[in-house]
């Protein structure tokens, strides 16, 4: 960090040293890394049934992005992080902002900046959502995608707080709550992973959803389009922060059941 000298020194110096720090802090060099994706845990510890963490927090999750999604300990809702405020999607319903102090057992998380986008109009189905989104992305590279505008209809769940001990993710869900909402604004925030990663992170589309009034939301499970914007940001980086306790290091994590997954996440 440069810092403007406190001594007597010719004042073009002086400004000229001020001069050079704010363009510093201006063009990038002090600000956060964007399209850089960051990620806490991995997918077959959750599938696994590691549903509680020891060592991180919302606060630091929001170190690392402003935009993502994930869940919280105890498996307890559904996480979004919109606009650098991080979001719990009850299994009741209900939407709440969440403390700093609250923990997380798997969550993903990047600094947004859009690298193309398009609009869609008319009804459009997920399948057809899909469809357009893979044309314009390469099978072996990370998107985030951030979809804003008017949804005709959404089928979202949410999953209750589970006890210990913990069962797998896939028993955990059969207990979930489904939302069918008609005719919401809101965002859609999400990532495309290729198929490669699908031992570390959710193979294909994994999205959340949160109304414009924060009021509603949860993981998607379908939707169909009316008029939307459609933002997507290739990941450059990607970043994988391993949790250190002792549970997770008992895990056996040499492979992932991808037909059980795919049920639990879709």
């Amino acid at each position: 960090m440069i810092i403007c000298p406190k001594k007597q020194v010719p004042f073009a110096f002086k400004k000229s040293i001020c001069f050079i720090f704010l363009a510093a802090f201006t063009s990038g060099i002090f600000a956060q890394k964007s399209n850089s994706l960051f990620q806490y845990s991995i997918i077959n510890a959750l599938q696994q049934g590691y549903f509680s963490s020891d060592d991180f927090t919302c606060k630091q999750l929001k170190t690392h992005g402003n935009f993502g999604l994930g869940t919280f300990n105890e498996l307890d809702g559904e996480m979004i992080l919109k606009d650098g405020i991080v979001y719990q999607v009850l299994s009741n319903g209900k939407v709440k902002k969440v403390p700093d102090a609250v923990k997380t057992p798997l969550a993903f998380a990047t600094f947004f900046k859009t690298d193309t986008s398009f609009t869609l109009t008319g009804m459009v189905t997920q399948q057809v959502l899909y469809k357009k989104l893979l044309a314009v992305m390469q099978p072996n590279q990370s998107y985030a995608v951030r979809i804003t505008g008017v949804f005709d209809s959404l089928k979202l769940r949410s999953v209750a707080k589970q006890q210990r001990p913990f069962t797998t993710l896939g028993e955990a869900v059969k207990n979930q709550t489904l939302f069918n909402y008609p005719s919401l604004k809101g965002t859609m925030i999400g990532f495309l992973s290729p198929e490669f990663a699908s031992n570390f992170n959710v193979a294909g589309f994994h999205f959340h959803f949160l109304n414009d009034a924060a009021s509603k939301g949860g993981h998607v499970l379908n939707i169909i389009l009316k008029n939307a914007k459609v933002e997507i940001a290739r990941m450059k980086t990607i970043e994988v922060e391993l949790p250190s306790s002792k549970e997770f290091n008992r895990l056996n994590l040499s492979g992932v059941d991808k037909e059980a997954l795919r049920k639990a996440e879709h």
